[in-house]
């Protein structure tokens, strides 16, 4: 069985060395590609139970997504992030703690073509404001925790 993602690479046969991967082997990227479709939801219509991602927090809570629910959790996120009007192009910065939800959030934006910023949650107000003026942030998708609530409303003032 073919690698899901084999119509996108070059291969003339084995390599005999890193030296003659490095120098034969190519990558062909569809002028569309675009990874969060063509890999994520690929995989979540061929093989929708397909461990995706297993997220633990400190107290033992476990959340498993399989490619099917990666791909429906996208899905919803990208058509509500559309519906608010984010669209190709827009930044849009995550400070969402390590909370899994993090995950679908950053596929939904590569859906859409927006670029995703990922931030840690110790940005403080001079920070967050500092990196939205600098890639001209158009929404930030934040954490429910009382810091970072009190850090993004100060910066939006």
């Amino acid at each position: 069985m073919q690698p899901l993602y084999h119509e996108y690479m070059d291969v003339q046969g084995d390599f005999i060395s890193y030296e003659d991967f490095n120098k034969n082997f190519r990558l062909k990227r569809p002028a569309s590609f675009n990874f969060a479709y063509d890999v994520g939801d690929r995989l979540g219509r061929e093989d929708p139970e397909r461990p995706a991602l297993l997220w633990t927090d400190p107290e033992g809570d476990v959340v498993r997504y399989d490619f099917r629910r990666m791909m429906l959790d996208s899905n919803r996120a990208a058509n509500y992030f559309k519906s608010i009007g984010v669209k190709k192009g827009d930044a849009v910065m995550l400070i969402l703690k390590r909370h899994h939800e993090f995950w679908p959030i950053i596929i939904a934006l590569h859906k859409i073509g927006a670029v995703a910023i990922p931030a840690t949650f110790q940005l403080t107000e001079k920070d967050i404001i500092y990196r939205c003026e600098a890639a001209k942030v158009r929404m930030i998708v934040i954490a429910d925790d009382p810091e970072i609530i009190r850090h993004v409303g100060l910066a939006r003032k």
